[in-house]
Parts: C-alpha cells; structure tokens; sequence
C-alpha cells in the first residue's frame, strides 16, 4: 500500500523544519510501501546493531531478529508510520499546506526552495534580480534562500523577517483576490521596505494601479487562507 500524494506532501513539509525528519521520512514511505523492512537496505547490521534475542524453549536463540508479533500485517506496519508519525510531530510544529511559496523537492540543505532560488536581499536592498547560489545558503522557517554572495546571506542571517518575502512568496495580487498563485521575481516590488512578487508582467501593472489598496487585501486575506492548499482555493 503506497502513501497518497497528500501525505508524501505533508512529510516532506515536516522534513523542512529539521533535517533529521528527512531519514525518518523516508524511512516510513519505504516500509509503508513494502511488507518487509530491509535491514541491509537500510543500513543496518543484524549481527551488529540490534539486540541480541535470549533464547527461550520456543523461541531459538539468532543474533539481531527480533519476534514479530502475531496479529495482520497490514495493522503492524500501519501502527509503525502511525507511531513514527506522532514521533515526528513531537519534533516541533510542521508547515501547513502552501504556507510558502516553494519550488518541488528539496535543497542539498534539507529544506525546499523559496522565492525560485532569487536572492532577497539583492532584491530588497539593491532593487535587482540576481539569482543566488547552492553554496550561499540560509534555512529560515523551514525554507532555503539562496544568495549571490556570502555578504548577502550573511546579511538576511542577521535579520530574515525583514527579508523575507510578504504573503509567502505568493503573487501578493493574488492574494487580495483570495488566491495563490505563484510570485516571479522577475515581477517584484518593495513598498515601504517590504518584498512582494507577483505572477506576470500584466498582474504587476495592475498592482500598481492601487498599490496601498491591493497590499492591505492581501494583508487581510493572508491571515485566513495562509495554511490553506492553493488547489483548496
């Protein structure tokens, strides 16, 4: 039985706040869709890392098996990614569905890519789009951010909420219509030292038709649809 993709999302999300949730995430889809777990597969030694069993009249003595217990199959392995589950949970609190604006998969830093790898603070403080490098990069509220130079992201270290991206890297236009739709900076903007990003060329321009007006719409329809799935809009 395979996870859904809803749920694959959800622990990749996880795995963004910590990069250690990454190795328990994997290892959950790889024995939720599997019968048996391969210990050589995963790494593990049998002889080596686990307990040895104390030999018993109806149970020999074999270095590293450990007895499963009677009962389906089925409900064994789902008990495990439930357990695994609320182990992960226990780590700290995970993002919502869409709650930033990221490109699919993760960075070599565990984390998934915000603002399309674009450098905020070349984009705040300099007014240009420069795009930033793996090698430059900064983990903040479970996002990477690459940036052009090692000044620049040591720069947004020393204060990430004034660089990040307003609305969560959402077109910011978008947003005041209650929709998420992706942010291009190519199409940014700072107004009153914050970044917003927009869809195209054409949504840019009609957001400078009323700048004031469509930022407050935003600001006032971020707080209810933030942890709410873009397709779910």
């Amino acid at each position: 039985m395979a996870l859904s993709s809803e749920n694959v999302v959800f622990l990749r999300r996880l795995a963004a706040k910590q990069n250690a949730y990454v190795a328990i995430s994997i290892a959950i889809i790889r024995q939720f869709g599997r019968s048996d777990m391969s210990f050589e597969r995963s790494g593990i030694h049998a002889s080596r890392d686990l307990p040895q069993v104390t030999a018993t009249p109806d149970r020999p003595s074999r270095p590293g098996v450990i007895p499963q217990p009677k009962g389906n199959p089925m409900s064994r392995k789902l008990t495990l990614a439930a357990a695994t589950l609320a182990a992960l949970c226990a780590f700290g609190p995970a993002m919502a569905a869409d709650e930033v604006n990221v490109v699919p998969g993760l960075t070599a830093a565990g984390a998934p890519l915000g603002l399309h790898g674009a450098d905020p603070v070349a984009l705040l403080d300099q007014g240009t789009n420069v795009e930033g490098v793996a090698a430059q990069t900064a983990i903040h509220d479970g996002v990477s951010y690459y940036f052009a130079s090692e000044a620049n992201r040591m720069t947004f270290e020393a204060n990430p909420a004034r660089y990040v991206v307003q609305n969560g890297g959402f077109c910011t236009f978008g947003v005041s219509v209650n929709k998420k739709f992706d942010g291009d900076p190519n199409f940014a903007a700072v107004v009153n030292d914050k970044l917003y990003v927009f869809l195209s060329e054409e949504i840019y321009q009609a957001f400078l038709k009323d700048k004031d007006g469509t930022i407050a719409k935003a600001a006032e329809n971020w707080k209810s649809i933030q942890h709410t799935a873009a397709t779910d809009l």
